[in-house]
């Protein structure tokens, strides 16, 4: 499922590790996802995806037993990525960072990240 806040033009998704199963997608097919949304959404100016690693990627899972997340964050001018989510230590360019979040839980960090980038864009 796809959300969208109209005031930021942000919109972000998360996926589980069973959609990944069930489609037969990878985490390697998420930049060509995420592009495609930037491109065809022209009131996106930002967009975030959250997903759990897949059993080949996750080596341990959180205290809680859930998979790690990780996450790409794409934004335009006048934005950084890098900066909009700085304080989960990516890497990338200013225009897409990727993170990993090994203790969060998918729902826990969906809130926490979209809270956070939310309030850096109505700044």
């Amino acid at each position: 499922r796809l959300e969208y806040d109209e005031k930021t033009q942000f919109a972000w998704s998360s996926l589980t590790a069973s959609d990944f199963e069930r489609t037969g997608a990878t985490p390697e097919h998420l930049a060509d996802i995420v592009d495609e949304l930037l491109n065809n959404a022209p009131n996106v100016k930002t967009t975030l995806l959250l997903y759990e690693e897949t059993a080949k990627d996750a080596i341990v899972v959180t205290p809680s037993g859930d998979r790690p997340v990780a996450g790409i964050l794409c934004t335009t001018p006048p934005y950084s990525a890098l900066e909009l989510c700085k304080q989960f230590t990516p890497s990338g360019s200013k225009e897409r960072a990727h993170f990993r979040l090994p203790t969060y839980s998918l729902r826990d960090a969906e809130k926490e990240i979209v809270e956070k980038i939310r309030a850096q864009l109505t700044q």
